[in-house]
């Protein structure tokens, strides 16, 4: 296993995520977004989540234009409970672009195999905030590891966010630490235990968290039309094909234009 990515020289999604994501029981992450097309980057290995006991866990830093804004406002207001109420709204918003449930209008396949993993409590989504003397900042880490059933752990951190486009096409670095490694262990303990108390949202000084309230699971149950793991291996099914037919149509149009020249 190499020890420094660097992209797109170096292909992350067969380095790291296939065997990793691929073979593990649990993936823990803390990236400053996600985006629901990261699953074109998981094809190869969504049936072994889908299939098997396998929990990803995914925390937000909500870095964005929006986010930015959002800080602005939070630092103007006064009361806790003002800032505890524009917070939650924003939080509503991005975590249903992550689980693609902003276009109400859209129904696909990628959509209903997020919102029944959601369902089935396979992914799970958590927002980080940043508070530094008293104002609110952005949480713009990007870290994870992959937890597998002999209690390995691969760890990363890096500048690589949760989505197609940085795994695949970004200029991006990681570097990767193994807990079988004794050398590693000190990078491990750090990354892992620093990411597993803000998950378990441990009293901070300085990280508030959100996470999903239940109008939310509401959401995702109303657009899953996925009622039990077959239907999901059909839908996932369905779903590689679009994939796999949107990377030939992009072939296909790249190859065109060469032709052209």
């Amino acid at each position: 296993m190499p020890r420094f990515l660097d992209s797109p020289q170096d292909n992350i999604v067969t380095e790291l995520i296939e065997p990793h994501l691929g073979s593990c029981i649990k993936y823990r992450r803390l990236a400053a977004f996600f985006r629901p097309s990261v699953l074109k980057v998981w094809k190869n290995v969504l049936e072994h989540i889908v299939n098997n006991d396998v929990k990803i866990q995914i925390m937000i830093g909500g870095t964005s234009a929006d986010n930015i804004k959002l800080l602005s406002k939070l630092n103007q207001l006064n009361s806790d409970e003002e800032k505890d109420a524009l917070l939650d709204k924003r939080a509503e918003e991005i975590l249903d672009e992550a689980a693609q449930l902003n276009n109400p209008n859209t129904v696909n396949s990628q959509r209903n195999i997020l919102a029944w993993l959601i369902k089935e409590g396979k992914l799970e989504f958590k927002l980080s905030f940043v508070v530094y003397d008293d104002n609110y900042e952005l949480d713009h880490r990007k870290t994870g590891y992959f937890k597998k059933e002999s209690g390995q752990k691969i760890v990363f951190s890096g500048s690589v966010n949760e989505s197609d486009s940085a795994y695949v096409r970004h200029g991006e670095e990681l570097t990767i630490w193994d807990s079988e490694d004794l050398a590693d262990n000190v990078y491990v303990k750090r990354y892992a235990n620093k990411l597993d108390s803000l998950w378990r949202e441990e009293p901070s000084k300085i990280w508030r968290v959100r996470k999903p309230d239940e109008n939310f699971l509401k959401k995702v149950s109303a657009v899953c039309t996925i009622r039990n793991k077959n239907q999901a291996n059909n839908e996932l099914k369905k779903l590689i094909k679009e994939y796999e037919d949107e990377e030939k149509e992009n072939i296909d149009v790249t190859g065109s234009e060469n032709n052209t020249d």
